[in-house]
């Protein structure tokens, strides 16, 4: 089954009057008006979404909606439980593509090395043959161990999310943000990106076209202010730069993004 690694919730922010979303092809440059029920997929169980949310104790989506609808004026900022659940979606949407794609990786890799050693250490004509099989194998032994690895990310992101703060910035009406899919970036001073989130000096997504969210060390921190078009274009450039393969934003031209 697949699985949004950008939540319909928030993709809904970026439609058009019509109700669609601009999809952008890194590769080709292909732009394509889509449906947000259509877009933002990966092939993963949604089982283990499922799964690593209810360690949260709550369906962060749910709640997620009025969260947003606070993002205006900062009002957010002055509700607590709002506030909360923007972290919360933050840190979902970090789990939700940092781990589930790099760890589906890193435990492919993991799992065919540790099959691959035992077996032609004890049968070595049979290497080639056993290499085949772990190549057949993997993914569903590998997708069923993932509930576990996801849950535990979620337990560390969700308590390092809350010894932060946050700050909200919107745009200047001439320019919008765009979002990549893999939306919640974390990067250094140095400007390297993804790295894990507790090394990371910044951790910041965008929520709608016209804001974007970031943690402060300072737990206590509560921010909101105007960003110009030049941050705005670098955080947008950050977003395509980071993407996978595909960004979206609300219209289907960006120059001005």
């Amino acid at each position: 089954m697949r699985t949004h690694l950008i939540s319909q919730v928030v993709l809904k922010r970026f439609t058009n009057d019509e109700g669609l979303v601009a999809q952008h092809e890194k590769k080709t440059g292909k732009v394509t008006l889509l449906p947000p029920t259509d877009i933002a997929f990966t092939d993963i169980d949604v089982k283990i979404i499922e799964q690593s949310e209810r360690r949260w104790g709550a369906d962060i989506e749910n709640h997620a909606e009025k969260a947003l609808n606070t993002l205006v004026n900062a009002n957010v900022l002055l509700v607590p439980k709002h506030a909360n659940t923007i972290k919360r979606l933050m840190a979902l949407h970090y789990v939700r593509s940092f781990a589930l794609l790099d760890l589906m990786a890193e435990a492919k890799q993991k799992y065919a090395r540790q099959i691959i050693e035992n077996v032609s250490s004890a049968y070595p004509s049979y290497r080639d043959l056993v290499k085949q099989k772990v190549a057949e194998d993997w993914p569903r032994t590998v997708v069923g161990s993932l509930p576990k690895i996801i849950g535990d990310n979620v337990a560390k992101v969700d308590k390092f999310m809350e010894r932060h703060g946050l700050e909200i910035a919107h745009t200047p009406q001439s320019i919008k943000f765009v979002i990549g899919d893999i939306p919640a970036i974390t990067i250094t001073n140095k400007g390297k990106m993804g790295v894990p989130i507790t090394e990371a000096d910044s951790f910041a997504m965008p929520l709608t076209p016209t804001h974007i969210v970031a943690l402060k060390t300072d737990p206590e921190s509560k921010e909101y202010f105007e960003l110009t078009a030049e941050q705005v274009r670098a955080a947008n450039s950050k977003q395509i730069q980071r993407a996978l393969e595909i960004y979206y934003s609300a219209t289907k031209d960006t120059k001005d993004s």
